[in-house]
């Protein structure tokens, strides 16, 4: 695989992380909403909550597309027709789940009360305007990217960009984009310093020569573990983890010269912003 496929898969997995996350958040606080709506006994009271639902389905999907946008200043072939197109599916399976959610409590409600058809048919039609959305949306981006757009208006953190050439017998799993995931969010919060000096870090690691296949992948391991830690609030680091890695790193990367001093880098970084 090239740089450009490398980037593009890398920019497909943290994008994949990030539809993850939002679903989950989603599916709590959703949790949370129609729990204080108590048991349904009316189709009104259906109806209500099928508006509950589409509503935080179509926040999920505007964050999605955002965040498709925003990726694409980098990868520009996230905006190619298959890709979009693969997008678009994606987007019609998730929102499909919240007229099969609706349908699943409109029969509940059908056994009790012999009403809610409504509801339903509300799902049916919120999902059939929602998906009409998505396509225009997703339809767009390619031209609005082509006149500038998005350039002048997003700004997408910093990303980590490891060739597929060096790591792929290395069975990273979900590293990599953890590893962006948790850097995007440093830079995004402006903690720039340190986002980019695990960037720097982590990129090394990965096209290192100094280091066989084993080393590599348990350094990238324990750096997806830093930068994780790294990204969440203080009072919500696990610093044993963090300490471990940490030196399992430091450990790693004391083959090299020049990633010794670049852990030099991330290690300043990590105090200056009061992690460690």
């Amino acid at each position: 695989m090239n740089d450009e496929g490398a980037a593009l898969s890398d920019a497909l997995q943290l994008e994949h992380i990030k539809f993850g996350q939002l679903m989950s958040d989603a599916a709590k606080a959703l949790e949370r909403k129609l729990a204080s709506q108590g048991t349904l006994r009316s189709g009104g009271q259906l109806l209500a909550v099928t508006d509950i639902i589409f509503t935080a389905i179509e926040g999920v999907v505007e964050k999605v597309i955002e965040y498709r946008e925003e990726l694409a200043v980098r990868v520009p072939t996230l905006l190619a027709p298959a890709n979009l197109l693969t997008l678009q599916s994606k987007l019609d399976q998730y929102i499909d789940g919240g007229v099969n959610g609706v349908r699943t409590r409109h029969s509940m409600q059908w056994a009790r009360t012999g009403g809610g058809l409504g509801a339903s048919q509300e799902a049916e039609r919120r999902a059939y305007a929602l998906k009409a959305r998505v396509k225009q949306k997703l339809a767009a981006l390619p031209l609005e990217a082509r006149l500038g757009m998005h350039q002048s208006n997003k700004h997408l953190g910093t990303m980590v960009h490891i060739s597929n050439s060096t790591i792929s017998n290395l069975n990273l799993g979900n590293v990599v984009g953890d590893l962006n995931s948790s850097i995007q969010q440093l830079s995004t919060e402006g903690r720039n310093d340190l986002a980019e000096a695990l960037r720097k870090l982590t990129e090394a690691v990965g096209a290192s020569e100094q280091m066989n296949d084993e080393v590599r992948k348990e350094v990238l391991e324990h750096l997806s573990i830093v930068s994780g830690e790294a990204a969440k609030p203080a009072g919500s680091r696990k610093m044993g983890p963090l300490k471990t890695s940490l030196e399992a790193v430091k450990s790693g990367v004391a083959l090299g010269t020049q990633l010794l001093t670049l852990w030099q880098g991330v290690e300043h970084a990590l105090k200056a912003a009061g992690v460690i």
